[in-house]
């Protein structure tokens, strides 16, 4: 069978395939809306749980299989064909003989385009209603010719419509008669009440009596008439290709008009009706309808036909198994895929068990493994949260942060609650591990915000209002140390500014000085010399203190650094001895030593190593740490989220 064999009863259904794009489309549109609605109302995290049981695979091999199915139904409705087979047939009808008037006066274009080509269209309007009735075609102007004789096959019969002119008859004139005539030799011997003639004229009769030659023969006669009552002239063609109108003996033009007095007359003597053509396929429904249809239909002779094989069993067989397949896969996981689920949650659920005994033996490396090995198995939030948790214990604030920030998007309330509450301590801790003021600020007001979201889930977490204002009165102490900072360092500009001027007046007024020095210059040098006199006799006198020499303590900066003169120390040589050389208590140098680290962190405006400490040690404990759903268990869960724990 080749492809060119291939035809269909019905191809105007094909036009239907093109809805086929338009599906695809639609299914294309509907999978971007479903996943914004999904995203939506689910989180991300959470939609392999909550919507995994949807294939993405399966949905759109349904969808395939759905578009298989219209196809395979449309292509049934077109009826293919290919291959013939030869059988008798034997059809029921009614013999109808189509007469049409070919004379000159049929070209007057009353009718647009002319008479004669909407005769034709009329006929081949009858003849689509007519079904199994034989057809056959008369051709009349002064004479009459059997044009197509009767037969099943409308085709030919149409094909005979389409070839008249006014050139087939050499005789011109218009002769209903004679239609008449042709048409009872052409019925033959047949029985009349089945046999009808229809006869499409202007009804210009210039010879014979139609209406007695109607009355004379028994089958049914039906006209038609073509044209305007109001009469046109006749054009015609040239030799020259230009056009004239048709003139009679004397050189006048022609004038045609429908008579219609004379088509009635002979409708009524053949026992038929007359009808006036204007629309076309009414006219032709109201012969069929109202006069061969109450004609009697009588069995044609058995003949031989050719039909072609109808194939349409095979589109329409593959569209049912394909959207039976479409029902049988559906858009749904396997139970093999829930399966492998359960399997999942049990490793994990082991997992975590282990991770439960090795954290409460305070083995939290161990504890962080186990938890971080059940995650591998399964996402749980429970898990991240656990994880968390032992490595704050571990001082890893990094994975901490890490593990709390997963937990806190859980879709429980109280989980989110103590995530948070944990997330804020270990950025606390994190940020006073910090050197830089700017980066300890910022973990401590994020430590603040997750502080409030905590307290906004769990409002009598009393740790949480603790630990809220140990961060917030640390946030202020270090703002109002780094404010002070800044007002020392801009006064330090200014005095610098002031000092810089001061001594550009003090060397002016030393350089206007020194000519004057250098006249008292000779009488000084006595005086000196007789005040180094006295002062050789000042150093022989022992255990006097010297005029210059400034007292112990004086000096207020240095107190709290250096020991006093018999308190902490003593005296040797005119130096101070250290108190640790004396022999007294090394936890006293200790405390000097943090004294004086305070009093260089006060100066450099920042905050002690000590007062970090403080600060942890203030600061309450985490939240206590849950504990996942027994392994054994796990064999309940399968795609289901793990329980609040």
């Amino acid at each position: 069978m080749n492809a060119g064999d291939i035809r269909f009863a019905l191809p105007s259904a094909l036009w239907a395939l093109a809805i086929l794009p338009v599906l695809v489309g639609l299914y294309i549109r509907a999978a971007g809306l479903r996943r914004v609605m999904l995203s939506r109302f689910i989180a991300a995290r959470l939609q392999p749980r909550l919507a995994g049981t949807v294939s993405i695979a399966k949905r759109l091999a349904c969808f395939i299989l759905a578009l298989l199915a219209v196809a395979g139904g449309i292509l049934a409705v077109a009826r293919p064909q290919w291959g013939v087979t030869w059988e008798e047939v034997r059809q029921k009808g009614r013999d109808v003989l189509i007469a049409v008037d070919t004379s000159r006066s049929m070209l007057a274009q009353d009718l647009r385009p002319d008479r004669l080509t909407r005769a034709k269209l009329a006929a081949q309007d009858l003849l689509a209603q007519l079904g199994g009735d034989r057809a056959g075609v008369i051709a009349f102007a002064g004479t009459a010719f059997l044009q197509a004789p009767l037969t099943p096959d409308h085709d030919a019969v149409r094909e005979a419509l389409n070839g008249l002119d006014t050139e087939i008859l050499p005789r011109g004139g218009t002769s209903l008669t004679a239609a008449i005539q042709e048409a009872a030799e052409a019925f033959q011997k047949g029985e009349s009440q089945h046999q009808a003639l229809i006869i499409f004229s202007d009804g210009e009769e210039l010879e014979l009596d139609a209406v007695a030659a109607a009355r004379e023969h028994k089958f049914k006669v039906f006209t038609v008439g073509i044209g305007s009552r109001e009469g046109v002239l006749i054009p015609e063609q040239t030799r020259l290709g230009g056009t004239e109108f048709v003139r009679d003996e004397s050189g006048q033009p022609v004038k045609t008009r429908l008579d219609e007095a004379r088509m009635r007359e002979v409708a009524d003597a053949g026992g038929g009706f007359y009808v006036h053509l204007q629309n076309g396929p009414a006219e032709m429904s109201q012969i069929v309808r109202e006069g061969l249809g109450k004609m009697n239909a009588k069995e044609s002779d058995a003949r031989v036909a050719q039909q072609a094989i109808e194939r349409y069993q095979w589109p329409l067989g593959a569209a049912i198994l394909c959207a039976l397949a479409a029902l049988v896969i559906g858009d749904r996981r396997r139970m093999l895929r829930a399966a492998v689920a359960v399997s999942l949650a049990m490793a994990s659920a082991q997992a975590a068990a282990a991770g439960d005994q090795q954290f409460a033996a305070h083995d939290y490396r161990g504890a962080l493994e186990s938890f971080e090995a059940g995650l591998q198995k399964r996402d749980v939030p429970e898990l991240h949260f656990n994880a968390g948790a032992a490595a704050f214990q571990l001082g890893d604030y990094e994975r901490a942060a890490a593990g709390f920030s997963k937990a806190l998007g859980s879709g429980t309330t109280d989980l989110q609650a103590r995530a948070a509450y944990n997330l804020a301590n270990t950025l606390a801790r994190r940020g006073a591990r910090l050197e830089k003021s700017e980066e300890k600020l910022t973990e401590w007001r994020n430590a603040l915000q997750h502080y409030d979201r905590a307290l906004e889930l769990a409002p009598t977490n009393k740790d949480c209002e603790v630990n809220r204002e140990i961060v917030k009165k640390a946030i202020e102490r270090l703002e109002k140390q780094e404010q002070q900072k800044k007002d020392e360092e801009k006064k330090d500009g200014e005095k610098k500014d002031g000092e810089k001027q001061d001594g550009e007046k003090q060397d002016g007024e030393k350089q206007d000085g020194e000519k004057q020095d250098g006249e008292k210059q000779d009488g000084e040098k006595k005086d000196g010399e007789k005040k180094d006199g006295e002062k050789k006799d000042g150093e022989k006198k022992d255990g006097d203190k010297k005029d210059g020499d400034k007292k112990d303590g004086e000096d207020g900066s240095k107190q709290d650094l250096q020991p006093q003169p018999g308190e902490k120390g003593e005296k040797k040589d005119g130096e101070l001895k250290p108190a640790g050389d004396s022999g007294q208590d090394p936890d006293k140098d200790a405390k000097a030593g943090e004294a004086a680290e305070a009093m260089a962190a006060a100066l450099e405006k920042r905050m002690t190593e000590k007062d970090a400490q403080a600060l942890l040690e203030s600061l309450r404990r985490l939240d206590v740490r849950g504990r996942l759903s027994d392994p054994k268990d796990a064999r309940r869960v399968r795609d289901k989220a793990f329980k609040n724990w």
